[in-house]
């Protein structure tokens, strides 16, 4: 079973580690590597704002990913993006994981879902269609993808 909690502060290195592995950081809408200071810099800001959400999803006392949710008051919409630790890959664990960060967002946030990207990524576009997600359009590089609320 999948536990969904909300990122902490000791969180930041972890994230971080799993944000500059070369297969995450190539398959990232940001590509470069990010330094630490960078990093603890977004990740604090990141907590305290009002418009971000952070879940770390836990299986076994493992952490297996972070999921973010970016809300955006112009068009009443939540962009959502997902990483896995890379020790955590192949382990059939991010549908459930962005699943069930889903459903734990929309309890209190009943926005439209939407998400970027990269054609490239095989693996999220199929995990994204399978959980529900919709293409809305595309450029050279991304494609865009929505989650209507349907409550």
């Amino acid at each position: 079973m999948i536990i969904i909690r909300n990122a902490e502060i000791t969180d930041s290195t972890d994230v971080l580690e799993w944000k500059n592995d070369s297969l995450s950081s190539s398959m990232s809408v940001i590509s470069k590597k990010i330094d630490s200071r960078e990093h603890d810099k977004w990740f604090k800001s990141s907590l305290n704002n009002p418009l971000r959400t952070l879940y770390i999803g836990i299986i076994s006392d493992k952490k297996i990913g972070i999921c973010r949710f970016d809300y955006d008051k112009i068009a009443i919409s939540s962009e959502v993006s997902i990483n896995l630790n890379p020790q955590m890959r192949g382990q059939n664990l991010s549908y459930n994981f962005l699943v069930y960060s889903i459903q734990k967002y929309r309890k209190t946030n009943k926005y439209s879902l939407t998400a970027v990207i990269k054609k490239e990524n095989k693996i999220s576009i199929n995990l994204f269609k399978k959980c529900g997600f919709n293409l809305t359009s595309e450029n050279e590089i991304f494609y865009f993808f929505i989650l209507k609320n349907h409550e």
